[in-house]
C-alpha cells in the first residue's frame, strides 16, 4: 500500500499549541487532494492527537519551553499520526488504571480503545497511532428486469420506400 501524502507541523511547547495542533490536523484531513477520511475517523484522529500532544507537554521537556511536532501519513483507507516530543531517555508510555476521581491518566486508555494500533518508536521520542476504515462502497445500480428482451415493430415512417408495409 503506497502512502498518499505525509504532512508534518511543529508547535511550541505551550498548552495553547495543543489546540493549534488540533486545528492543523482538522485542516489537513479535510484537504480535497487526499483520500476521503470518514467524519468519525477524523473526529477520533483529532481526539487521539490531542491526548498524545498533551502527554508530550506533561511528561517530557517539550512542556518546558520546548517543542513538539505532529506528523500525518495518509493511505487510501488508513492513516497514521506521529507525535514527536523532546523526551529524555528510553521511557515508554504505559497504560494505567486511574482512580474514579482522578483528573488525568485516561489519554492512553482512549488511544488504546479507539486506535487500530499504537506504540512508541524504539529509541525515539515518537508515539504513534493508526486508524483504518473500510473502503467506500459504490451505491448499487438500480434494479432492472434481467433476461427480458423487448422487440418493437418497425415504425411505419421508417420503412424503406421500395417495400410495402401492408401484408400481401
Amino acid at each position: 500500500m503506497t502512502m498518499h501524502r505525509l504532512h508534518v507541523s511543529h508547535f511550541p511547547g505551550t498548552p495553547k499549541s495543543v489546540a493549534a495542533a488540533r486545528a492543523w490536523l482538522t485542516w489537513s484531513l479535510a484537504s480535497p487532494f487526499g483520500p476521503v477520511v470518514p467524519d468519525d475517523v477524523q473526529a477520533n484522529t483529532v481526539l487521539l492527537t490531542s491526548e498524545l500532544a498533551t502527554n508530550a507537554l506533561r511528561h517530557t521537556t517539550s512542556g518546558d519551553s520546548g517543542t513538539f511536532s505532529v506528523g500525518l501519513a495518509l493511505w487510501p483507507h488508513a492513516l497514521r499520526v506521529y507525535v514527536t516530543d523532546e523526551g529524555i531517555g528510553d521511557t515508554s508510555p504505559t497504560l494505567k488504571s486511574p482512580g474514579l476521581m482522578a483528573e488525568s491518566g485516561r489519554g492512553l486508555l482512549l488511544v488504546d480503545a479507539l486506535a487500530n494500533a499504537w506504540g512508541r518508536m524504539p529509541g525515539e521520542p515518537v508515539v504513534w497511532f493508526r486508524l483504518e476504515w473500510p473502503p467506500r462502497q459504490a451505491p448499487p445500480l438500480p434494479r432492472r428486469d434481467r433476461g427480458r428482451l423487448y422487440f418493437l415493430p418497425p415504425h411505419p415512417a421508417r420503412t424503406p420506400p421500395d417495400t410495402d408495409p401492408s401484408p400481401a
